[in-house]
């Protein structure tokens, strides 16, 4: 019987010929290759600058060990390195130790002034202290909105020798030096320190965004020594040895890969931004470095900055969109959480659209038996769109949502349709219309004055113009697709049951009846009557429709009407935040609903 013949691996396609890991690499491979050859592609490494910065304070040990934890097996260490009076390398992520320290609480009388890249710039410098003056000086959170919880732990500040001995990073370790020319002007030598430390630590990356550092420190290095990365700033920033803009130094890469094999560049060099915030089509960059034999690093990612509206806020996205686009993949990206990078790269890239769901395995007790998991939306894509609008709906779907939701309200003439409450100043321009003069206080409903659904009829709030839900504008100054910020339309139960029927992804609809009691006794509407009947009319029984329905409520006795009049699943929710429930309670509950919701607050709590 004759072996398998040996397989062939195409290292980035047909890298020897075209650029690795390119598109017609990859085609060409597959073209010129027998039928069963093995694409081979890297996959981008994840840099933690500082560690998990973004949590912890930079460069602190901490922050490094965290990184290491919670990241891809072959995360990659990053280290702003500042040189002190004595020439010993210090972590540290900016120039002025007051950024990120309590140098300025220890040493009160310590700031100095400096000419930084021609400009005078007052602070605490490392320049003007001995590692032994910096050992009282602690690590604390350099930007002011993230948590201070970790300021007070006395996190010491790392010696170069520090971190390889204490962390030991096993997926590289990346030197960087913004201000070469700076500790130059200073007699401190940070080539020659580089070449020094070396010699005991290993370095797998260096890099910096200043041309003559990369021409003082070549050749000083063996053949098997690090890697150089020139680092791109802003496009109109000059860069400080050539008087260049590094817009201009961006149009030659041929004379860049001289002196480096990789580039390190901002996010909006590749997938530039607008002015509203929204993105541009994406730049040729990555290819065009790939061409030229240069290796892409992205800089700038956080979960704590502001995101494409894109993105929808979410920062695994935007990882992905420089991963998993269809057409290029950077090669690595430097971000404040590793955490979310190592996910986006280890766990969503390359899975396509509404992959298989695993279940969720919670142990061998058939107690703890594996149970699946709903993705159910919240009044749609709300963050997207206007709320229970057919837009917002359609990109729940879209998303991959298991189960859309509508809250149902009541109009005058007796509709039933979904919004989110209420109160149609919650979702719509009503207050702006001809029915502001409507506006009145419902005490059994909220204690605000409101201009309430069973005012108007059906079809004057169909004219109405939906308004999409910006809840952390206040307190955050965050908004919410401000482009699509009044776009969809509002729809009827009836119109909502139809789209989901027609959904080939959904698995079911939940309906959210409140306030029927009020509607029953003071406006003489029949929720629960309207929802069953609306339910029936669409064709939604139990026995002749693939989508399954559920009915959530925060009062029992609507979900002991539901229950007595129909087999529809039944969803308690508990609007008060709970530590425990006796079993007592439970079979209370059991008897009305199938399932419960309860605050995240209950299941998590948050620390002071």
């Amino acid at each position: 019987m004759e072996g398998e013949a040996p397989r062939v691996i195409a290292r980035g396609g047909f890298s020897g010929l075209l650029p690795d890991s390119s598109i017609d690499a990859y085609n060409l491979a597959i073209q010129t290759s027998v039928a069963d050859v093995v694409l081979w592609c890297e996959a981008p490494r994840v840099i933690a600058r500082g560690g998990f910065s973004g949590l912890l304070p930079d460069s602190s040990i901490d922050a490094y060990n965290l990184a290491i934890q919670t990241s891809v097996a072959d995360v990659v260490l990053w280290c702003d390195v500042q040189l002190t009076k004595d020439g010993v390398g210090i972590c540290f992520p900016d120039l002025n130790l007051a950024n990120a320290s309590t140098v300025q609480f220890v040493y009160t009388n310590g700031q100095n002034s400096y000419p930084v890249h021609g400009v005078t710039t007052q602070g605490w410098f490392a320049i003007d202290s001995t590692l032994k003056d910096l050992q009282n000086v602690s690590l604390i959170r350099g930007i002011l909105s993230r948590s201070d919880k970790f300021d007070g732990n006395g996190y010491t500040i790392l010696t170069i020798q520090n971190v390889t001995e204490q962390i030991k990073p096993q997926g590289g370790f990346w030197l960087h030096v913004q201000h070469d020319a700076f500790y130059e002007q200073h007699n401190l030598s940070m080539s020659s320190f580089l070449v020094s430390v070396s010699r005991t630590v290993s370095i797998d990356f260096i890099s910096s965004p200043e041309v003559n550092f990369f021409k003082k420190i070549t050749g000083r290095f063996k053949l098997n020594g690090p890697s150089f990365v020139f680092q791109f700033l802003g496009k109109e920033d000059f860069e400080p040895t050539t008087n260049r803009t590094y817009g201009s130094i961006l149009s030659n890469l041929t004379f860049v890969k001289t002196f480096a094999s990789k580039i390190l560049v901002p996010k909006s060099y590749i997938f530039p931004l607008g002015d509203k915030q929204y993105l541009l089509p994406p730049t040729s960059l990555v290819q065009d470095a790939h061409k030229a034999g240069l290796e892409v690093y992205v800089s700038g990612f956080a979960n704590d900055v502001d995101l494409a509206y894109n993105y929808s806020y979410d920062p695994v996205s935007e990882y992905l969109s420089f991963v998993d686009n269809g057409d290029f993949s950077v090669d690595g990206m430097l971000s404040d959480f590793p955490l979310t990078a190592s996910a986006s790269i280890d766990c969503f890239s390359y899975i396509g659209r509404n992959p298989t769901k695993p279940l969720i395995n919670q142990g061998t007790d058939p107690v703890h038996a594996s149970v699946d998991f709903l993705v159910i939306s919240k009044d749609g894509a709300s963050g997207d769109y206007p709320r229970c609008t057919n837009l917002a709906y359609e990109k729940a779907i879209k998303d991959g949502a298991d189960v859309i939701d509508c809250s149902v309200q009541m109009s005058s003439d007796g509709k039933c349709f979904c919004l989110s409450t209420a109160d149609l100043k919650d979702s719509t321009l009503v207050a702006q219309s001809q029915f502001s003069n409507l506006s009145t206080t419902v005490p059994e409903i909220r204690s605000d004055v409101g201009i309430y659904t069973f005012s108007l009829t059906w079809p004057e709030i169909q004219n109405l113009t939906p308004a999409i839900s910006n809840p952390y504008q206040s307190s955050y100054n965050m908004f919410r697709n401000p482009n699509e910020k009044n776009s969809g339309k509002l729809i009827s139960l009836s119109e909502f049951l139809e789209l989901a029927e027609h959904s080939t992804s959904l698995s079911g609809v939940l309906i959210r009846v409140e306030n029927a009691a009020y509607l029953r006794e003071k406006q003489g509407l029949d929720v629960v009557k309207a929802v069953l009947d609306t339910l029936t009319e669409a064709g939604y029984t139990n026995e002749n429709t693939k989508t399954k329905v559920m009915i959530q409520s925060t009062n029992s006795s609507v979900l002991v009407d539901f229950k007595k009049q129909s087999k529809y699943e039944t969803v308690y929710k508990i609007e008060e935040i709970i530590r425990d429930i006796r079993d007592s309670a439970i079979e209370v509950i059991k008897k009305f609903a199938n399932a419960v919701v309860i605050n995240k607050a209950s299941m998590y709590k948050l620390g002071i």
